[in-house]
């Protein structure tokens, strides 16, 4: 069976107290301690009181605060890289329609069709006219 009084003992030597004859004297220096603690607390104004409930409160709201600094910038940061992956695919379709644009206004392809479609031809050297 374990005696609590030499495991309390032990410890005590271990960490460098002063060595108490018994387990009472242990029990009466924790109560000692205790009203100590009591003593402290009664000590307190209502003032201490309200400036600590003060501080906590604040110190709450700023730990809320960053919480919610820190969603909101996750948040931007994730719609920041949907609207650039838009960005890259309306550029992308930006060049595309450049590109067919290009490849519809071209000289050759407005002249096939004048002549085939519209049946248009250039006339003769003698009947143009320079505008000055």
């Amino acid at each position: 069976m374990l005696r609590y009084d030499v495991v309390i003992r032990a410890l005590l030597e271990h960490r460098g107290y002063m060595l108490l004859r018994s387990p009472a004297a242990l029990l009466d220096g924790l109560m000692a301690k205790k009203r100590l603690t009591v003593r402290f607390v009664s000590g307190l104004s209502i003032r201490d009181v309200l400036v600590t409930s003060g501080l906590l409160l604040i110190l709450l709201m700023s730990a809320i605060g960053v919480v919610y600094s820190s969603h909101l910038c996750r948040q931007l940061f994730s719609e920041q890289a949907i609207l650039l992956e838009q960005n890259d695919q309306l550029q992308l379709e930006w060049a595309q329609l450049l590109l067919e644009e290009s490849a519809w206004s071209s000289p050759s392809r407005i002249e096939s069709i004048a002549r085939e479609d519209l049946k248009m031809v250039l006339p003769a050297s003698s009947k143009v006219e320079l505008v000055k």
